[in-house]
């Protein structure tokens, strides 16, 4: 057998269709609106959408296969076969005729169809299998078991149309059908045409159907289940996953990618569904925590995202500032405090520790100054100014950082 690609026969048979119709009646091209949709209608299947044309050359009383892969997001499968003899036009001329819903097309594809059975019969069988070995052993060994559909035996054609979950062939989860074809002329070798046509879901195709939305839904759901709107978080996260990503990109996403865009994405979704407050009390209190336990890194990192967003008040600059401090990058601290200052220039905690980025950066004279300008305040109900100082420079000293002027500063704050 050959199998070949072909310039389809329904492209001509459109054209000659259309100019007989008009022959025998012009007034269809303006007055007959049946004419015009189901003539759009049979356009918009040969011309618009996805589809597999080819031909075999069956010699008789063989068999032979074809591999379609189906589109992600298909709901219906439209599929048109004909077993012809050589060059027998007439037959796929009628056989397009007859799927269009007109009284002149059907008088027409009935002139055609006896035209042909004058000529001599063409007759074949159709196949359909879900799997490979079901396929191949068929065409193999002549076996035929698990079909998801057969035609009659020794039809001149064959069409069909499966819809998404009603017919055994296409399922959601279907990505090839396997089409095998018997030349049921005993005598002639055949060509069969095969045309097959695929109605695709734009939405689905994207490939996120309704049980991977539903398991996701369920995990977020049970994820945001100490926020307040769990349900509106969790579609929200579905909603922009299904907009920035194919199924199948999706799941392509390393673990540090998924996290990452995770996280971005429910940032967004927080915020959107009014509820970022919850996410930033979460964030504050693990940057806390790990500032307890020396992790400063990870708990800059954290203030750092919470600044990017510009969700950060003058306490979130002035936390960032003393932990650069105490992992002794000085000029990060410095930035990240005068940031600060113009949030909340009233904050004498932030004056405090940017004095002390100055002093251990070697900056003696601008931290001297900052240090006495606020001498005698308090920086809050119950500490003076100056018994802040004390504790960080003693705090300074438990972690090793340190300063030859350490005394110098206290001295002239009494």
């Amino acid at each position: 057998s050959t199998v070949r690609t072909i310039n389809p026969p329904s492209h001509r048979a459109m054209l000659l269709a259309g100019v007989i119709m008009m022959f025998l009646n012009p007034y269809v091209l303006v007055y007959d609106v049946s004419f015009q949709l189901s003539f759009l209608a049979t356009i918009g299947l040969v011309f618009l959408s996805p589809k597999i044309e080819k031909y075999f050359i069956l010699k008789s009383s063989k068999r032979v296969g074809l591999k379609v892969n189906v589109p992600i997001g298909t709901s219906q499968i439209i599929y048109r076969i004909s077993f012809l003899k050589e060059n027998d036009f007439i037959k796929s001329t009628s056989t397009l005729l007859a799927s269009i819903p007109n009284v002149y097309s059907k008088t027409i594809s009935g002139i055609l169809e006896t035209l042909n059975n004058f000529g001599g019969d063409n007759k074949g069988q159709t196949f359909l299998f879900k799997t490979y070995n079901d396929f191949t052993n068929y065409t193999k060994n002549n076996l035929v078991k698990n079909t998801c559909y057969q035609s009659s035996k020794g039809i001149p054609c064959d069409k069909q149309v499966f819809i998404l979950n009603q017919d055994n062939c296409l399922s959601s989860n279907t990505t090839c059908l396997y089409f095998a074809f018997t030349n049921c002329n005993y005598f002639d070798t055949e060509k069969i045409f095969i045309e097959v046509v695929f109605w695709v879901d734009n939405v689905a195709s994207r490939g996120w159907t309704k049980e991977i939305k539903e398991n996701l839904f369920k995990k977020w759901t049970e994820a945001f289940k100490d926020f307040d709107s769990p349900l509106e978080l969790s579609q929200c996260l579905l909603d922009k996953l299904q907009a920035d990503y194919k199924y199948q990109d999706f799941l392509k996403l390393s673990k540090s990618e998924l996290d990452e865009k995770l996280e971005l994405i429910g940032k967004e979704c927080l915020n959107e569904v009014g509820q970022t407050y919850i996410w930033l009390d979460e964030a504050k209190a693990q940057s806390d925590s790990l500032a307890e336990i020396g992790n400063y890194g990870k708990a800059i990192q954290i203030l750092l995202e919470i600044i990017d967003l510009e969700y950060a008040d003058a306490n979130d600059y002035n936390n960032v500032g003393f932990y650069y401090i105490m992992s002794k990058q000085y000029l990060k601290a410095i930035k990240y405090l005068k940031e600060g200052e113009i949030l909340d220039e009233t904050n004498l905690f932030i004056k405090g520790n940017l004095a002390h980025a100055y002093l251990l950066n070697g900056d003696y004279e601008i931290a001297k100054a900052i240090y006495l300008k606020y001498n005698g305040q308090n920086v809050d109900e119950e500490t003076s100014w100056v018994q802040m100082i004390k504790e960080d420079f003693e705090t300074f000293k438990k972690h090793d950082i340190l300063s030859i002027n350490f005394n110098s500063i206290l001295s002239i704050l009494k």
